[in-house]
């Protein structure tokens, strides 16, 4: 089931429209809509989105949030942003509720309310709806003790975070290189690029390009979060502000990260010339406040790797072919050796 934002006309007729009802059908297909109570906008030292009771005791808060205001800039909203986590979280806390979801019209991440436990770490389960048909009767199952539940490995929610991303960073890659294949000097220089690499000119070259150009920037992020730990007074932090321009900001890091070394992940080439699109910059925007909750100052040498290897699929990885060059971390290793 696609769920696009254009069917609904806020955030509460989200919720009412089709959280509501698939998480009530979902308690009828269980067997548990005598036991479990659903409500919309109940009051919980503010008004909770969506909550779930189970004879009058709390089971979970869910935080639905499309757009983010700061200042005078309004903008699209991941689940997983800070601002939407704190929210939800405050409700769990105050309310009791053991378990609490964030969400937006594509996806929606479960926690397990620990309070000793940064939100980060107690990540249980993501679910994308159009995926995921069955998200609903999963969250009823684990908020219910049917299922047996664990704490999502970090790696695997940083893996989770970056997928997340791609699938909505790729088409604006995509739509971007097909505009810039428009100008004839930018069309020629790929073309002699492309006949270098020995591919064909075709939608499917462009498509992997695309791909491999999203997958690219997604690790410059990354490596540049782990690197700052090494270096965190040369290096800022990886957070582009509302006013700044987001292509300027991100030229300004790699220029600093550069100077350190890792020439070869921030060169400049083709496909850093693909521009970000207006819902591209918007996303990175997002991605950036989330990566920044993660604490990379205790990741193993070959963390990246590791993080890379479980991004991209093996099937994605036969169908970019050449295209894929998992990033090496023995220059990170042995510098992270050297600064000590």
């Amino acid at each position: 089931m696609k769920v696009l934002s254009s069917r609904f006309a806020s955030e509460r007729d989200f919720v009412a429209r089709y959280l509501f009802p698939t998480l009530k059908t979902a308690s009828e297909e269980l067997g548990v809509s005598d036991i479990v109570d659903l409500y919309v906008e109940k009051a919980v030292d503010g008004i909770a989105d969506l909550v779930a009771e189970k004879a009058g005791k709390q089971l979970f808060v869910i935080e639905a949030k499309f757009k983010k205001k700061v200042g005078s800039v309004e903008r699209d909203i991941e689940p997983r942003d800070p601002d939407v986590i704190r929210q939800a979280v405050q409700y769990a806390a105050l309310g009791g509720f053991p378990f609490y979801a964030t969400c937006n019209v594509k996806r929606l991440i479960l926690f397990q309310h620990k309070p000793t436990v940064k939100a980060f770490e107690s990540e249980l389960a993501s679910y994308e709806y159009a995926q995921s048909p069955e998200w609903a009767k999963a969250i009823l199952q684990i908020a219910l003790g049917l299922v047996p539940i664990s704490l999502k490995p970090m790696d695997d929610s940083l893996v989770d975070t970056l997928h997340e991303a791609f699938n909505d960073l790729y088409p604006e890659f995509l739509n971007s290189l097909r505009q810039r294949l428009r100008v004839k000097k930018f069309n020629e220089r790929y073309l002699e690029w492309l006949e270098s690499q020995g591919l064909e000119a075709s939608d499917e070259t462009n498509r992997l390009v695309a791909a491999q150009a999203t997958y690219m920037e997604l690790n410059k992020f990354l490596f540049y979060n782990v690197v700052r730990c090494i270096y965190p007074e040369r290096l800022d932090s990886l957070k582009i502000e509302e006013h700044e321009d987001v292509a300027i900001r991100l030229s300004g890091f790699y220029d600093d990260i550069r100077k350190i070394d890792y020439a070869p992940i921030y060169e400049r080439g083709i496909l850093s010339e693909i521009s970000l699109t207006r819902r591209g910059e918007v996303r990175i925007r997002t991605l950036l406040d989330t990566l920044c909750e993660f604490d990379f100052s205790g990741m193993e040498s070959d963390f990246i790797g590791r993080i890379y290897e479980k991004l991209i699929p093996a099937d994605e990885r036969k169908r970019l072919g050449q295209f894929y060059t998992p990033p090496g971390n023995r220059g990170l290793h042995h510098t992270a050796d050297d600064s000590g």
